[in-house]
């Protein structure tokens, strides 16, 4: 598989953490930065995060990852109030499975903000040959959507896990966690013209629930990264036995180098902003009239390839580009 440069802009947040550990085990060297943003938890928190989960992927992985950079990103939505998760992953984002993070190894926010990060990776004149990956509220996006209006057009592929098409929401009736959490945002991004959008939302998970089958799985690995993927999920165990959890930025971050795995069809989508019931949601229309389709939108997934390569990644303990079905 030919090498790309990738940056994540996330909020972690455990399902992030795993995409994370994913991404190192898989393609390492190709990861350039990080940006964080408020979503999960606060941005400060999600800034922190990413260094926490970063040095624990160099202990399991050491030098998979090579030296990215970190981008300290928006601490609040484009026009709403701040809505966090806390309640699925702990206060600290986390479930408290890291060490903390010293606050004064934490770069200021003003030294590079996310969203100017995001314009440089792909500034006049020059095309990002990459895949930006958006796991959290799609604020530092929209930010440099709306700080150079031809920047989304310069990007080859940006990839977000976000949105409900049929699957209903996570965070209300009708809303996905990283639409509401900064509507507006995602209802820019969606319509700033990338070439290449590839939207995963929730249901494309909804085959994919981490459950007790694959607890048990997980427990028989004895790799470092296995080992660390346990102590990330092990907050979520209880709700694993119970009833089964999705992963879902692990299952973006599949998406990203194995869109085989997954079932796509052409939509445009936009999200509803108007405050009500449907607030956050994103709506999809099928019939390309009077627009074409915006994006590209996994709908659905093959369960048993995508456990197969899920568990391989974490069986060769690291080393990208080594892992098989057959591992």
């Amino acid at each position: 598989m030919p090498e790309e440069r990738i940056w994540f802009d996330t909020d972690p947040g455990i399902d992030d953490a795993v995409a994370l550990v994913l991404a190192a085990s898989e393609a390492g060297p190709a990861v350039e930065g990080f940006s964080s943003v408020a979503g999960n938890v606060g941005e400060a928190q999600a800034a922190a995060n990413v260094l926490r989960v970063t040095r624990a992927i160099e202990e399991a992985l050491p030098g998979a990852l090579g030296s990215p950079r970190l981008a300290r990103g928006a601490d609040r939505p484009l026009l709403r109030p701040a809505r966090h998760a806390t309640h699925v992953h702990g206060e600290d984002g986390l479930g408290g499975r890291l060490p903390p993070l010293p606050v004064d190894l934490l770069p200021k926010r003003d030294v590079l903000p996310a969203y100017r990060a995001l314009v440089e990776l792909a500034p006049p004149g020059e095309r990002f040959e990459g895949t930006l990956v958006a796991l959290g509220p799609l604020t530092n996006v929209a930010l440099a959507c709306l700080c150079d209006r031809d920047w989304p057009r310069r990007v080859r592929r940006l990839v977000v896990m976000g949105g409900s098409i049929e699957a209903g929401g996570n965070a209300t009736a009708a809303a996905e966690f990283n639409f509401f959490a900064d509507p507006e945002a995602a209802r820019i991004v969606l319509e700033a013209g990338f070439p290449q959008l590839d939207l995963v939302p929730i249901d494309a998970g909804r085959r994919l629930a981490f459950t007790r089958s694959q607890w048990s799985r997980l427990e028989g690995i004895a790799t470092p990264v296995a080992r660390l993927v346990r102590e990330l999920t092990g907050f979520w165990r209880d709700r694993v036995e119970a009833a089964g959890m999705v992963v879902y930025d692990a299952i973006a971050w599949m998406a990203v180098h194995h869109a085989d795995l997954f079932d796509w069809r052409a939509y445009h989508v936009t999200v509803d902003t108007a405050g009500g019931a449907a607030d956050g949601a994103s709506v999809a229309d099928r019939t390309h009239r009077p627009r074409p389709s915006n994006c590209r939108v996994a709908v659905d997934a093959r369960a048993e390839p995508f456990w197969e390569h899920f568990f391989a990644l974490l069986k060769c303990g690291g080393g990208a580009g080594t892992a098989s079905p057959d591992s």
